[in-house]
């Protein structure tokens, strides 16, 4: 060594340093072992919470099929609104144009609302100009419903 240093010095400068690298080792083995086992306690509960969302959409269904089976199913904006299934409204509106398919119209409209799946034309702003698409059932236009921009979906006419 030069002179000046200390033999004892650099052994416990490197024995320090050594000891250092250790500390650092065992502590980012501990945070990922941590890790993993957080990781796999999240995988494992994800799987039950799955299991659960799926259970409860199954007794959902099962539910709403029950309930709307025993009711009957005519043509009163009631028996719609107490099923509360805008399956039944669509399925009974008929082909033609006419006082039956309007009166179908403004039950639709009226689920709708209540369903929270209607859109008020008043809250609608369309660009016709922008084209996003078109294809076989219409053209896809850009738009703005309530400040938030959309896509808008129109059908062709026949």
């Amino acid at each position: 060594f030069r002179a000046g240093i200390d033999v004892d010095t650099v052994a416990v400068t490197y024995v320090g340093f050594a000891c250092i690298l250790v500390l650092m080792a065992v502590a980012r083995w501990k945070i990922e072992t941590s890790y993993r086992l957080l990781y796999l306690e999240l995988e494992a509960n994800s799987d039950v919470v799955m299991a659960e969302r799926v259970k409860r959409f199954q007794a959902e269904l099962r539910c709403e099929r029950m309930t709307c089976n025993e009711t009957q199913r005519d043509d009163s904006a009631d028996a719609l609104s107490w099923c509360a299934s805008s399956t039944f409204a669509f399925h009974n509106v008929p082909a033609k144009v006419g006082d039956a398919a309007g009166n179908e119209l403004d039950k639709m409209a009226t689920l709708g609302r209540k369903e929270h799946w209607y859109i008020d034309s008043k809250h609608l702003t369309l660009s016709p100009d922008c084209v996003l698409g078109s294809g076989g059932f219409g053209v896809v236009v850009a738009g703005s419903f309530v400040g938030s921009p959309v896509a808008v979906k129109l059908a062709r006419g026949k």
